[in-house]
């Protein structure tokens, strides 16, 4: 096969060189060119599209007749649910939220809804659940990290500890001695407000000022959404309202024990309810 002119007349060796048809050309008497067959490149182009066509069909039909079979083959059921990165939630508590059954098909779980479903549990920061195959559900968990702890007195010598996220909510099963955290004293009967302006201010300090984050041992609730916060060496008292800005009050923080700690005594109290402002006494 070569490229060669319509011109029948032409050297043959010339038309090579012309490069607008295809042709299947034969010699005849007297050195005419006798067109057989002619096929152009739009032609050639057809058939290379028909030809991927046809493949992708054969391929899709071969798929989809995969996906049913096994769809309906035992082969792929679920037989086992394993969890990793869980140590205040339970493999009970994960499998009691997700509520799935063994022996349904890997094929037909919405592993989507199911990790919604598990993210509204108050330990879980970050899940993923992916299919092992070929029987196998793997949950992998990020539990929160509680930025402090506190009580609920439940004897005259018993207290039920539990941890504070970062928007405020209990997270049960955690000991005093966990990660050496601040432990939260008189917290108000009705706390549903303060524990939420709590969390997010023990947030900002741990992850934006983690050199004043861990230096605070105790945190007292003083009425309202104010608190008192003692350092570890029962140095200072400062005093924070949580309704002002906590990177604010945090930055203030941070200045006055850079420029002026040295001024300061044991036992003095460092008010920083009021922005922009020291009060110290």
């Amino acid at each position: 096969m070569n490229y060669y002119s319509l011109n029948n007349r032409l050297n043959p060796k010339k038309l090579k060189k012309k490069g607008k048809v295809n042709a299947c050309v034969k010699k005849s008497k007297g050195s005419r060119i006798i067109f057989s067959r002619l096929v152009t490149k739009s032609t050639v182009v057809l058939k290379l599209v028909l030809g991927v066509g046809l493949v992708t069909v054969c391929i899709g039909a071969a798929a989809a007749g995969f996906y049913r079979y096994y769809q309906d083959n035992s082969f792929f059921i679920l037989r086992e649910i394993v969890c990793e990165g869980n140590h205040h939630l339970t493999r009970e508590d994960i499998l009691v939220n997700l509520k799935l059954e063994l022996g349904t098909n890997l094929f037909d779980l919405a592993l989507d809804s199911q990790e919604t479903r598990l993210m509204k549990h108050r330990w879980v920061e970050e899940v993923s659940i992916k299919r092992r195959y070929p029987s196998t559900l793997l949950v992998i968990i990020k539990e929160k990290a509680p930025l402090a702890i506190s009580y609920i007195k439940t004897g005259k010598k018993a207290y039920n500890w539990k941890g504070i996220s970062d928007n405020g909510q209990w997270l049960p099963g955690v000991e005093l001695y966990t990660g050496d955290l601040p432990v939260v004293e008189t917290l108000p009967k009705k706390s549903e407000g303060t524990l939420p302006l709590l969390g997010a201010f023990l947030k900002t300090a741990r992850e934006d000022f983690p050199g004043i984050y861990h230096t605070i041992s105790q945190v007292k609730c003083v009425g309202g959404n104010n608190i008192a916060i003692y350092s570890s060496d029962n140095y200072f008292k400062f005093m924070v309202s949580l309704e002002e800005d906590p990177e604010e009050t945090l930055e203030l923080w941070r200045l006055l024990l850079n420029q002026h700690c040295g001024h300061f005594q044991k036992g003095h109290t460092i008010d920083l309810r009021v922005p922009g402002y020291a009060y110290v006494s």
